[in-house]
């Protein structure tokens, strides 16, 4: 794939906006950023999807104080946050899912928020339990292993606030970070 080609979203669902507020020298309220963030692809069969990384903090609580190149990472082009959890951060990102594709079975230790902004997505849990999401619904993520598909004829887009999570503790076993193939 070219470098070009990870600059044009596979997914036909318009990019994402983002929009930062920060403060001025003067401690006034001012709008830092507004742009579309770069998209990342993934064309492996069967598992096609946009994602943009918006935005991602090193730690939480986070800090808001001084300039957001200082507190946060800084999302662009030269420097895209490619682990799905920030360790002792959070990330904020969406997820364009394309017709038929289907994520392999992972567990992150992490605490995940997400949010259908457009189209359906089924959530899997390793015993085959399945969740269809729609429009609005919202999902809260929790350590499980898990995999998303998209069961219909148009791309869903999702958006995910994932933050990083103490390690899962079982009757005494503690679980770790799963990806099956």
């Amino acid at each position: 794939m070219s470098s070009e080609r990870l600059h044009l979203p596979l997914s036909p669902i318009p990019p994402v906006r983002r929009v930062v507020t920060g403060h001025s020298r003067a401690g006034e309220a001012t709008f830092i950023r507004d742009e579309a963030p770069h998209p990342m692809n993934g064309t492996d069969p069967g598992q096609e999807y946009t994602s943009y990384t918006i935005h991602a903090t090193n730690s939480v609580p986070a800090n808001n104080d001084g300039e957001l190149a200082n507190h946060c990472q800084w999302i662009d082009e030269s420097s895209q946050v490619t682990e799905l959890v920030n360790k002792n951060g959070a990330i904020l990102r969406a997820y364009d899912t394309a017709p038929g594709a289907r994520t392999v079975l992972h567990r992150t230790l992490s605490l995940d928020y997400g949010i259908v902004a457009k189209g359906s997505i089924t959530l899997y849990l390793e015993n085959n339990e399945k969740r269809t999401l729609n429009e609005g619904d919202v999902v809260i993520q929790r350590g499980t292993i898990h995999s998303w598909k998209n069961e219909t004829d148009e791309w869903c887009r999702v958006y995910f606030a994932v933050i990083d999570a103490h390690p899962i503790e079982v009757h005494g076993k503690k679980l770790e970070e799963v990806f099956h193939s």
